[in-house]
């Protein structure tokens, strides 16, 4: 059996392959990552390297990305507004490009007189979007017991903290779903069966040569647009955060925005290697055609030196392998030591899975979004 074999596959069903062949796409995904070289993997050992080494990857992600999406006026509504106590929370929707709107919550803290920081809060893969961020549970007692226990509200903890915060729907979810449970209330039917609705969007996107992946970063920029012109936001002071799919977003927006002072990526730092070849934790928003012919996912997380970086790992997380994690968060180290600024980066291990390190400790954004203070 291929290295590379899903485990829930059933290989001893197959006949044994004749002498010198190999039958199995996962023999071939084995052959192809072993054998391709990967040149701007960072290798840089002084400034002036790795100076060179981020101009030439960053470019080479935007052309894999894709150019620009148009631009158009953001044209901020708000559509419903909610007084939760220490913030108030504004329902908001927002133009992205042609034919395409979001819609979001803006976090807007009371004690927030003059303009302060600001975080843009990125959702995970599922069907609720930004409510998870926003600890809307609809009052579903499953759905409840789900974000508190994965510390999914980050959007409400940190507007706590005096944080403006926007969360808004990614792609195909939530609020920009066609539904994910039900077609209407007259059909029950998940609109897509069985199939993942990022799989679905991605061989669409595929079909016009989009990457779906892009969509979602670009939409996360407009998102900094919009906390930008609002007066309650020091536009010098906005960070990033997201979980699993959510820091996918965080990451590679913080890779190509220098906008982003600072990134809590949780649950999703590792390498394409383990999650989306061995252990087969794909998932079609997440993936940028081609990066592989040219680099690991470390790398791309090195790019958001010299700004600040946490990345956040569960030793029980099953889709984001902790030893590929550990790895990877070397190859950021190195980066950041070699740019002179290592103090900026750090790599929370903890005992957990799938989830955000902790509901309370928000000391990363203390550091670098408050220090001007």
């Amino acid at each position: 059996m291929s290295a590379l074999s899903s485990p829930h596959s059933s290989p001893k069903r197959l006949p044994p392959a004749p002498p010198g062949r190999e039958l199995t796409l996962d023999e071939l995904w084995e052959h192809l990552y072993a054998s391709t070289p990967r040149p701007l993997t960072f290798t840089a050992t002084t400034r002036d390297d790795w100076l060179a080494w981020r101009a030439t990857l960053t470019a080479k992600l935007r052309e894999l990305l894709g150019p620009d999406r148009p631009r158009v006026p953001l044209r901020p509504e708000t559509l419903e507004r909610k007084d939760c106590g220490a913030f108030v929370r504004e329902r908001i929707v927002f133009d992205t490009e042609p034919h395409a709107s979001a819609t979001a919550y803006l976090f807007l803290p009371k004690r927030a007189a003059a303009p302060r920081p600001a975080v843009l809060c990125l959702h995970g893969h599922g069907p609720h979007g930004k409510d998870n961020v926003a600890g809307v549970d609809g009052g579903n007692v499953r759905r409840r017991i789900h974000i508190w226990r994965s510390h999914y509200d980050y959007a409400a903890s940190l507007a706590r903290r005096g944080y403006v915060c926007l969360a808004a729907d990614g792609r195909g979810w939530g609020d920009r779903s066609v539904g994910y449970y039900r077609k209407s209330a007259a059909d029950p039917t998940p609109p897509f069966g069985h199939d993942d609705p990022c799989g679905v969007h991605f061989v669409r996107a595929q079909l016009f040569g989009i990457s779906l992946l892009w969509l979602n970063v670009w939409d996360d920029m407009r998102g900094l647009d919009l906390l930008a012109s609002r007066p309650e936001v020091d536009a010098a002071r906005i960070g990033a955060m997201g979980l699993s799919f959510g820091g996918t977003r965080a990451l590679y927006l913080a890779a190509l925005d220098k906008r982003v002072r600072a990134a809590t990526v949780a649950c999703y730092l590792t390498s394409f290697e383990a999650y989306a070849l061995r252990t087969n934790n794909c998932c079609g928003a997440q993936t940028p055609s081609g990066l592989l012919r040219h680099c690991e996912l470390a790398d791309v997380a090195a790019l958001v030196a010299p700004r600040a970086l946490r990345c956040e790992s569960g030793i029980h997380d099953g889709g984001f392998p902790i030893d590929a994690a550990r790895k990877a968060f070397e190859t950021v180290a190195r980066c950041y030591a070699v740019a002179g600024v290592g103090e900026r980066c750090e790599h929370a291990v903890f005992e957990g899975g799938h989830r955000v390190a902790s509901r309370t400790d928000f000391d990363f954004f203390e550091r670098w979004l408050r220090r001007a203070e």
